[in-house]
């Protein structure tokens, strides 16, 4: 692992705490998959697993970690990811729908650990198959996967939780798949 950012390692923990969250909650549950087509063509997965439906059980899961504000609908200027030969990305949600297309999920899930934009909230219209998880659906998940010894336990919001991932316990080299 090279040199990483404050903000990338907080980046990195969340979506280790997304990998435990729905490990709880799904079967084959993976994170970090770098999928290939080709040896120019790739898309990185956050978190993957898969549900209970038959014909394509595959759901990927974008993790958005922000320290401050919410998350907005266009997350870099509208420019070319760098060396793949995609169309233009206008926003964290054709980012996605791209990406769920590519690695032929049936659903994306965008998720954040604060909530979103309104303007990213009316434009998800459009995408039927990405769901939005922010702060709250995350507590609500949180809270469900409590057992029954939970009240031995002394409850901790999801920031403590995060903050307490120990990355050296856990793999950073990214899975490959090829689609």
């Amino acid at each position: 692992m090279g040199r990483k950012t404050p903000e990338q390692i907080k980046g990195l923990r969340f979506e280790i705490w997304l990998e435990k969250l729905f490990k709880d909650h799904y079967r084959s549950v993976r994170r970090n998959i770098m999928y290939y087509h080709d040896q120019y063509l790739r898309r990185q997965v956050d978190v993957e697993f898969k549900d209970y439906f038959l014909l394509n059980p595959l759901i990927i899961v974008e993790a958005k970690y922000r320290s401050s504000r919410n998350l907005s609908l266009n997350l870099r200027k509208s420019t070319k990811k760098s060396g793949q030969r995609i169309k233009r990305i206008e926003s964290v949600l054709d980012e996605l729908e791209e990406r769920r297309l590519f690695v032929k999920a049936r659903k994306a899930i965008l998720v954040t650990n604060r909530d979103f934009e309104k303007r990213l909230y009316d434009s998800s219209e459009k995408y039927s198959r990405i769901i939005l998880y922010n702060h709250d659906d995350l507590e609500r998940l949180d809270k469900d996967r409590a057992s029954l010894f939970s009240f031995l336990r002394q409850p901790q919001g999801i920031e403590d939780q995060i903050k307490k991932i120990n990355l050296r316990h856990h793999s950073l080299k990214p899975l490959i798949d090829y689609v």
